[in-house]
């Protein structure tokens, strides 16, 4: 009888411990469920209320990003950046040989010099207002230079949302700038400026000399310069805020979520 009784608690015991190890194994086993971890994106489709509808023509420099919704102490950040393909198509860019027949191209002047050396620098920008006042933290976090005919030529090497085109900024809540709810928005920018020089020497038009003579003359007068200006010598070429994300802190760690925008918001 002793002997059944000890086989019988041995047995339970042998149970006890295999259900413990095999919890012991499954609590130490990477989390499946965290694999596909969901994104926020804000500024990469322009057709839904995470970005911020631009002016296709004048604010074709453009800037998104892509953030996962769980918190943590350090966060990376996908910032995407480039020219958008929406206005001037990019890979229609003509030169002074061939003549445009709809507003798709974008003629660039032989007064342009393609060869000139340009400067590219994002930033990352956080901020808040707080009593009708804005506080910033401006942060350069990656730069690079290039030629002129680099960022438009006809491969679009500088297309916007190319994956070449992306930059992975790792942040910590100490990167930004918080107020007083321990909230502000992010979002990054970038600017294009000659290595040397005040000028870039980009001159581009949405029009043909052919074009714009054949209007003074049935005119009489001058195209006015906005009809057909696309770029003429410019300090610099700087993207605008087509995409921000709102953060928040609590303790150490950090979260986003997106705004709720109505209409156009320059930060």
């Amino acid at each position: 009888m002793i002997n059944q009784k000890i086989k019988r608690i041995l047995l339970v015991l042998t149970i006890c411990l295999v259900s413990v190890l095999l919890y012991s194994c499954k609590s130490n086993k990477k989390d499946d469920s965290n694999s596909n971890t969901a994104y926020y994106e804000s500024g990469l489709d322009f057709s839904n209320n995470s970005s911020i509808p631009v002016d296709s023509r004048i604010d074709y420099p453009s800037t998104g990003m892509r953030v996962r919704k769980d918190s943590s102490t350090q966060q990376d950040v996908e910032v995407y950046y480039g020219f958008s393909s929406m206005y001037p198509n990019i890979d229609n860019i003509i030169y002074d040989n061939e003549t445009p027949t709809t507003y798709r191209y974008l003629y660039i002047s032989n007064e342009s010099d393609l060869n000139q050396q340009l400067k590219f620098t994002l930033y990352r920008r956080s901020s808040y207002s707080d009593s009708y006042k804005t506080y910033e933290k401006t942060t350069e976090v990656f730069t690079f230079t290039n030629s002129l005919d680099w960022f438009y030529n006809n491969e679009s090497n500088f297309k916007f949302k190319k994956e070449t085109n992306k930059y992975l900024d790792n942040i910590k809540s100490d990167d930004l700038i918080f107020g007083s709810r321990n909230e502000c928005i992010l979002y990054y920018y970038f600017e294009i400026k000659p290595v040397e020089g005040d000028t870039i020497n980009f001159v581009a038009y949405t029009k043909t000399p052919q074009e714009i003579q054949a209007y003074e003359i049935e005119h009489g007068v001058p195209m006015p310069t906005d009809e057909y200006s696309f770029c003429d010598h410019p300090n610099m070429i700087r993207s605008y805020t087509n995409g921000i994300i709102n953060v928040k802190k609590e303790n150490d760690e950090i979260s986003f979520s997106l705004p709720k925008i109505d209409g156009i918001i320059n930060v």
